[in-house]
């Protein structure tokens, strides 16, 4: 198998934006490039990495799974440029850093691994708490930055926000389940069916944002701050969910296999980032952290004020 670092990149870029145009902008190259590129990879592959929909492209399971090795392919090649500049010079220091569980669990754990590979002396100390708890600790200085979910502005007036990665939502069904031989599935169309709901990291409460736009909204037979346990009740036919493509994975603990299909109706993804202090100097350590962030999440930034 034979496939190039820019295949790689432009793949990551791709899947970052959701979609190819976007992709290309950020890249400075044309969308054809990104195509081909994309094309030459899953020929390699011998599988589909990406299908089209309403709004751009969205990942496959498969190209979820071949994600997670994208970026350890990125992070060993930075770590083969960086380990040269450390014999000259190794950053150091120490970065106290605030994350809800499910952002830990889910999301900063193959980074934070990759860092501390790369960047041996600087020491990351970890807290778990509440969105609102982190803010507060980045805002006071005794947290030097929290990894969270993404509002549309930032959580408080005296922190800065930066959009790390966009997640698209999808709906999350058992296997034999009847929609999935229906071509387009709307909001509509799950508000009919029996709807278990996440309330981890409070995300019950952002999905009504979304369902509070439609005439109906699904009456949850069931609310949990377990993700396990979402994913073994639609395993076993119990019901849907519409969730974001960080917290899936193709099969529950019972070994039932859960499906992912795309909607039709437009829904926001889920938005990961960090907050830093607008009030305090951000330490050489925490820039140094947030940079390698923002590189190996793979994902155009903005801020929010």
């Amino acid at each position: 198998m034979t496939f190039s670092f820019r295949q790689i990149r432009y793949f990551l870029a791709a899947a970052s934006c959701g979609q190819l145009s976007q992709a290309a902008n950020e890249l400075n190259v044309s969308q054809s490039a990104i195509t081909t590129a994309i094309k030459l990879l899953e020929s390699e592959l011998e599988t589909k990495l990406f299908v089209r929909s309403s709004t751009g492209v969205l990942l496959t399971p498969e190209g979820e799974n071949f994600l997670r090795h994208a970026r350890d392919i990125l992070a060993s090649v930075e770590a083969g440029l960086q380990s040269t500049r450390h014999a000259l010079h190794a950053e150091s220091g120490v970065v106290r850093v605030g994350m809800t569980s499910s952002i830990a669990g889910y999301f900063m754990i193959p980074i934070l691994s990759r860092f501390h590979r790369v960047y041996p002396e600087i020491e990351v100390i970890l807290e778990e708490g509440s969105r609102d708890s982190i803010s507060s600790s980045v805002a006071n200085g005794s947290l030097d930055l929290g990894i969270l979910l993404m509002p549309k502005k930032a959580p408080n007036e005296a922190v800065t926000a930066t959009v790390l990665h966009h997640w698209p939502r999808r709906l999350w069904l058992p296997s034999n389940h009847p929609l999935l031989t229906v071509e387009k599935i709307d909001l509509s169309d799950v508000a009919k069916l029996p709807y278990i709901a996440l309330t981890l990291d409070d995300a019950w409460n952002h999905a009504l944002r979304y369902w509070e736009l439609m005439p109906s909204r699904p009456e949850p037979i069931y609310k949990t701050d377990s993700i396990e346990a979402v994913r073994n009740m639609i395993g076993a036919g119990m019901g849907v969910t519409i969730l974001s493509d960080m917290l899936y994975r193709r099969w529950s603990l019972e070994g039932h296999r859960v499906e992912l299909r795309d909607l039709e109706t437009k829904i926001p993804p889920l938005d990961i980032g960090y907050i830093i202090s607008k009030n305090r100097e951000t330490p050489a350590a925490t820039r140094v952290f947030t940079a390698y962030l923002q590189r190996a999440s793979s994902s155009p930034t903005y801020r929010s004020t």
